[in-house]
């Protein structure tokens, strides 16, 4: 049986914040949520399960979207990055981590999960 994969939603909106965590649930994902990059260090620290972190590049206290993806992508977690800025388009391409501009669909956004955790699943086959 495959295991249940928990993401973790960094996103400074509440109400897209909810609608990604109510979505994540819907397709039967363990989610956690944190309204900024303090926050989604201290769930990091915390919760050795996360097996995704879905970071917004804009945050409101502590580190901005690509610190945290960096530090996520450090701590092996599998990361995909948010904005709704399109002026990050470069810095984004150069980050090497899989991202998506706003807006964009539900749909995309379960996608990209999927794919970044099939593609961990290929680095690390289960025992």
């Amino acid at each position: 049986m495959d295991k249940i994969c928990k993401v973790l939603i960094v996103e400074d909106d509440q109400e897209i914040r909810n609608l990604f965590h109510s979505v994540f649930l819907d397709e039967g994902y363990h989610a956690a949520v944190a309204g900024d990059g303090e926050a989604a260090r201290r769930i990091l620290d915390a919760d050795d399960t996360v097996d995704l972190v879905i970071a917004d590049i804009v945050l409101p206290q502590g580190p901005d979207g690509f610190v945290l993806a960096n530090e996520a992508a450090r701590r092996g977690h599998r990361v995909i990055v948010i904005t709704g800025d399109h002026r990050f388009f470069e810095r984004l391409e150069k980050s090497g981590h899989r991202y998506l501009l706003k807006p964009f669909s539900t749909n995309s956004l379960l996608q990209a999960v999927k794919d970044e955790l099939a593609c961990s699943k290929k680095l690390h086959p289960p025992d």
